[in-house]
């Protein structure tokens, strides 16, 4: 998601939240369908260790299948991408085997706190002053079925460099980040997303995104984070939250996967400063020994994917451990309430490009989610409609925030962890999970089932 000190979501199928408008609860109430023909597209705002990813196990769904109770159901580790074969889409899975769809939410305002109030970084009400994540907070999310936390981070905070001060930098800052992280991890077998959100090259202090990861420090943030969680493979790595590239399709891309090593330079003219391409960051993890899955983000912030698959770094890993990151909002689609006219933006290769990456054989993971852009009414009918049809392909899905301050949010209170109509449209969904036969849809536009039966 888009904004100036940047936005987060992600999901893991077991779990999500997202807290809604009262007037829209009618509508996707468990017991009845998610508007019929709602759907309208949104654009980003903005336990134990075990081997790693990059296995090649994994488990696939044939036929109908019946999703797992949206009670909250433990991650087991071993998180990785299995490939999708003669053009079907990849999922993930875990140590055993077992498909994982990620159902989660974003924890905002780490990747602005050490610039604002101190530590700690991880917090519930960035609006409203520091609030630490804790063992409610995460009680309350599985409660919903949340089996996923997405971590937004600022790498100049965790590197202390550029003015901030060490008493909220450096150590100071990857404490707490790495309690919050355990405490998701170990004591309640949840997936943690770490993501790098807020970026800035030389001495510029890193307060707003950047469009693309930078050579001056984001290669030696990765490092460090790398080595820090390579023994835990509940944690996944989102190398860069929103890509947003100027320049020609080409550029762009050739950019977003090479980078350049000076100002203007290489395949990266456009740009002012070294760009740390994804291809750098992905060598950058795997030389840290990690094998954790990885998270990129296409080009458009995060929500064009249709050539991410002809320029995906390589993975030293085999097979690789690699998944698309996708930031999904409810403009995206013109703001319209025609399920079809969605579908035909989000999928295929003329539109957004779902459907390159899926035909490919790779996971998609969506990063972000949400609506707040469009009207309420249309907001409400493409919300549950894109969920259902995310949930029908095995693609996770993070809501965006769990926080208040950054729209769209979904609790009322982070106190209570009271749903707001975002956040109850996000429960519902989830609760359906258990209560309803997914069939897997046969084309990227295939109408999913978006009751509750």
């Amino acid at each position: 998601m888009w904004s100036t000190m940047g936005m987060t979501h992600m999901v893991i199928r077991l779990g999500a939240l997202v807290p809604v408008l009262s007037a829209i609860i009618a509508i996707v109430a468990c017991g009845g369908t998610a508007s019929s023909g709602g759907a309208s597209s949104v654009a980003g705002p903005d336990g134990g260790t075990s081997s790693g990813g990059g296995s090649s196990g994994g488990g696939s769904s044939g036929g109908g299948t019946t999703d797992a109770s949206a009670a909250f159901t433990p991650v087991v580790g071993g998180l990785h991408a299995v490939m999708g074969a003669n053009g079907q889409p990849g999922h993930l899975a875990d140590q055993n085997g077992n498909v994982v769809v990620l159902h989660g939410v974003n924890e905002s305002g780490s990747e602005n706190f050490c610039l604002t109030w101190g530590p700690p970084p991880v917090v519930l009400s960035p609006a409203g002053g520091p609030s630490p994540l804790n063992q409610d907070s995460l009680t309350a999310m599985k409660s919903w079925g949340i089996n996923t936390v997405r971590i937004p981070l600022n790498e100049d905070c965790w590197l202390g460099i550029n003015g901030v001060a060490s008493s909220v930098g450096g150590a100071n800052y990857q404490m707490p980040i790495s309690q919050a992280v355990d405490l998701i991890t170990q004591t309640n077998s949840m997936v943690a997303i770490l993501d790098l959100h807020i970026t800035a090259a030389g001495t510029t202090p890193a307060e707003s995104q950047a469009p693309m990861a930078d050579l001056d420090h984001s290669v030696t943030f990765w490092q460090e984070v790398a080595a820090a969680y390579k023994g835990n493979s509940r944690v996944v790595f989102d190398l860069f939250n929103e890509p947003n590239l100027p320049g020609t399709t080409a550029q762009k891309d050739l950019c977003w996967k090479n980078g350049s090593t000076a100002p203007n330079s290489g395949d990266c003219p456009m740009v002012d400063f070294a760009v740390a391409g994804m291809q750098t960051l992905v060598d950058t993890v795997r030389g840290a020994g990690a094998d954790n899955l990885l998270l990129l983000g296409g080009n458009g912030y995060a929500g064009y994917l249709a050539d991410w698959p002809a320029y995906v770094p390589t993975d030293s890993l085999s097979p690789p451990n690699l998944a698309a990151s996708w930031h999904v909002y409810d403009d995206q689609g013109g703001c319209t309430s025609d399920p079809a006219t969605t579908l035909a933006t989000l999928c295929p290769t003329t539109g957004l490009g779902a459907e390159a990456t899926m035909t490919a054989g790779y996971p998609i993971v969506v990063g972000e989610t949400g609506y707040y852009r469009c009207s309420s009414s249309v907001g409400a009918a493409w919300w549950p409609f894109f969920l259902s049809w995310a949930d029908a392909q095995q693609i996770g899905t993070v809501a965006w925030s769990w926080s208040d301050g950054n729209n769209p949010q979904l609790l009322s209170s982070t106190t209570s962890f009271t749903p707001n109509a975002n956040g109850t449209i996000y429960e519902n969904f989830l609760s359906c999970i258990g209560k309803k036969t997914v069939t897997p849809l046969t084309s990227c536009t295939s109408m999913p089932n978006t009751g509750c039966e």
